[in-house]
């Protein structure tokens, strides 16, 4: 079956993984940028591009990652501010520091809202693609930017909780199963699927996950909370193709992927009442 969602790296990228694998150097990549396709609709990349064919908003990136199970899949991370909107994103790409279009994706529909709509949010945007050795790829940070995605801040926190000597001045104790009981009780259980429809507690976490693996209706919360927001991600199973539809209360912004693998990350927004905003950033399957 041809993938629908896809990533690949231009004969510009190509020419300059071969000119940096000759040389010993590394390809600086600075920008992410998103467009709403050919005529407002989807089209298949080339490699042949040299540029978006209807660029809407170019971002600085500001996290290059490495799979730790694919140690040649890098992930680009950049961010669009909830003052830019009102664009379906339907082609991405990414930009050598000088201008080169590295690698191009066919991207699922996505709608960024503009602000004005009431409904906006930051929305982040992960590239991934493969290249033959991952060390010949740099991020070039510009040091005015200072957005950080939910993964980057979350792997941050991870990484120093798992730190035992992160403060090596404080007191530490032996950690054991008894000790994990007592002080570090388990965080509430992901949403619960019954028959076709899943339910969650929106106060019990901000962040929950669900694997979908059929048919589902998101119910609404069985007490709405009066205001703030919380992430509720869908990720499809190997399988994929399944619906997703929401309670009459949801205002919802944004198209699921529901292609195999995909991860969709929505952002509730309870705004008081019944009234809840959902902003739906969907991510290609792996």
């Amino acid at each position: 079956m041809t993938q629908e969602f896809f990533t690949i790296i231009t004969q510009a990228g190509q020419a300059r993984l071969t000119n940096a694998m000759a040389l010993g150097e590394q390809i600086q990549i600075t920008h992410l940028a998103v467009g709403s396709g050919l005529n407002n609709e989807p089209y298949t990349p080339t490699e042949s591009q040299t540029a978006l064919k209807t660029e809407v908003y170019r971002a600085n990136v500001i996290q290059l990652s490495v799979d730790p199970d694919v140690s040649n899949q890098l992930t680009a991370e950049a961010v669009i501010p909830q003052n830019q909107g009102g664009f379906t994103i339907r082609e991405a790409g990414l930009f050598t520091s000088d201008g080169a279009l590295f690698a191009i994706a066919k991207f699922p529909e996505t709608y960024k809202p503009e602000i004005v709509s009431g409904v906006a949010s930051d929305l982040a945007i992960r590239f991934v693609f493969k290249t033959g050795n991952a060390d010949q790829v740099e991020l070039k940070i510009d040091p005015s930017i200072v957005l950080a995605t939910y993964t980057f801040v979350t792997n941050a926190i991870a990484n120093h909780s798992n730190d035992p000597d992160a403060h090596p001045n404080f007191l530490h104790r032996e950690r054991s199963a008894t000790l994990e009981a007592a002080y570090y009780p388990a965080a509430p259980g992901d949403p619960t699927i019954t028959g076709n429809n899943l339910a969650f507690v929106a106060e019990d976490r901000s962040h929950q996950t669900a694997v979908v693996t059929k048919n589902l209706t998101i119910k609404k919360p069985a007490a709405v909370p009066a205001a703030g927001t919380m992430i509720l991600q869908l990720n499809m199973n190997g399988t994929g193709g399944h619906s997703i539809g929401w309670d009459a209360e949801f205002k919802v912004a944004g198209k699921i992927n529901n292609s195999p693998n995909a991860k969709n990350v929505c952002n509730l927004i309870f705004v008081g009442g019944n009234e809840i905003y959902v902003v739906i950033h969907a991510v290609p399957g792996a």
